[in-house]
């Protein structure tokens, strides 16, 4: 537009372009009312819609008859809830989950909870998952100079017992009872033989004696063990006969 003055020459005067409609944003909504042109200078805010978080400046400007860059809407929800093993999911289950939900675990039968007991939707990502223990126990092992009663069995609950007996000429320590509590037996007796003997030696799993055993050994007695082959031995792989006790056998792994 160009005006011209009394007693002086014309001058003209450029005004900015206004904007046209704004630019669409996918999963957003604008705050405030839809126009077909904006003035310069004009702003329009977005807003993500639920499970969406906005990346970038959520307001635009119009500048010479453009917008700036508008933001976009990032997928923050999270998919179907990580499966756990020897579990069951106890909330009603979805295929999409809103940030800050929760899921929550159930251990199964003989089966116990480490850490807490539920998953949340942080940023399109499940929290660290739980799991689940087997809190069920092996057969109790073997001690050297006594055996279990009765007859073994495969596995055993929580809570369940079992009892060691002394070879004949050992006498027991501890107590002759022990119990399963959370996978592991509670302390073993111990049998010592009579003038500082000892009895069998104990048996290792994936392990072998190198020798022949015997029901009774002479104080001092020294024994070996060895693994098989792809198994490493820890410990020392000797064991002794002190005080009625053998020392502590290797360890196959």
């Amino acid at each position: 537009m160009c005006i011209t003055l009394a007693q002086a020459s014309a001058f003209c005067v450029f005004s900015e372009r206004p904007c046209g409609s704004i630019p669409k944003v996918a999963n957003a909504q604008i705050e405030g009312r839809n126009k077909a042109s904006y003035e310069p200078g004009e702003t329009v805010s977005y807003q993500c819609d639920e499970g969406f978080l906005i990346v970038g400046t959520p307001e635009i400007i119009c500048r010479e008859g453009n917008w700036t860059a508008p933001p976009f809407c990032e997928d923050v929800t999270c998919g179907t809830a990580p499966e756990i093993p020897n579990a069951h999911i106890t909330s009603t289950q979805q295929e999409r989950y809103l940030p800050g939900a929760r899921v929550q675990y159930e251990c199964e039968s003989n089966f116990q909870m480490m850490d807490i007991n539920y998953v949340t939707c942080t940023n399109g990502q499940w929290s660290r998952a739980p799991t689940c223990r087997d809190v069920t126990c092996e057969p109790p092992p073997e001690i050297a100079g006594g055996k279990i009663e009765g007859v073994k069995k495969s596995r055993y609950l929580p809570g369940e017992s079992a009892r060691y007996q002394c070879w004949r000429g050992f006498q027991m320590t501890g107590s002759a009872s022990v119990t399963c509590r959370t996978g592991n037996w509670t302390e073993l007796p111990k049998c010592k033989g009579e003038g500082g003997k000892c009895g069998p030696p104990p048996v290792i799993k994936n392990g072998d004696l190198l020798s022949s055993p015997m029901q009774e050994y002479s104080p001092g007695t020294t024994l070996e063990y060895k693994c098989p082959s792809l198994y490493l031995l820890e410990g020392s792989q000797y064991i002794t006969c002190t005080d009625g006790q053998w020392t502590s056998p290797p360890v196959c792994l």
